[in-house]
């Protein structure tokens, strides 16, 4: 039996797949391996998603950097990209709360709330009113 039988299996039942990494050269290297990887055995298309995504890993205007380069070394297309929000984390962690708790208004939780509602194929959420979300309609 091979070694990582499990793994493959899971790859080949799963509905989606996610490739999440860093946003930085050893982030993006390993996403550009993961995605030869991943071709070579059943299983849905790989969603790219790139995490902490900031200038200061990457050079200026590192979303199209990112995009440029995973498009041209891994075939990838239509990455979802995650911000970095240090402040808004550690807020988080430190209040013991989770990131809607303890910072609504982040970025990064209105990207992984984007990032989630369209794996779930509804609505992302717009914003918050008293306590309640709001959504986009549906073109």
């Amino acid at each position: 039996m091979r070694r990582n039988a499990a793994t493959l299996t899971g790859l080949a039942e799963a509905d989606d797949l996610l490739l999440v990494v860093a946003a930085d050269p050893i982030g993006l290297q390993r996403m550009v391996r993961a995605a030869q990887t991943v071709g070579q055995v059943p299983s849905p298309t790989p969603r790219p998603v790139v995490n902490r995504l900031r200038a200061s890993s990457v050079g200026p205007d590192p979303e199209r950097r990112v995009a440029e380069s995973l498009g041209r070394f891994a075939g990838l297309e239509s990455i979802t990209f995650l911000p970095d929000d240090q402040a808004g984390v550690d807020a988080a962690v430190l209040a013991g709360q989770t990131l809607a708790e303890a910072a609504a208004g982040s970025p990064l939780r209105q990207a992984i709330a984007a990032l989630a509602a369209d794996l779930a194929g509804v609505a992302a959420p717009v914003g918050e009113v008293r306590g309640r979300r709001r959504l986009l309609r549906r073109a």
